[in-house]
């Protein structure tokens, strides 16, 4: 299976995104930086 080894997606509404990638293709967050306002 291919790797995805950096990457970067700009939303709208975090929340509902990291719900999306997470649970519909099955990705895996190694890694979720928090940027205050920004996350």
């Amino acid at each position: 299976m291919p790797t995805i080894n950096i990457t970067s997606v700009f939303v709208d509404d975090q929340a509902k995104a990291l719900a999306f990638y997470t649970d519909t293709p099955g990705f895996v967050t190694k890694n979720d930086v928090d940027l205050g306002d920004y996350r």
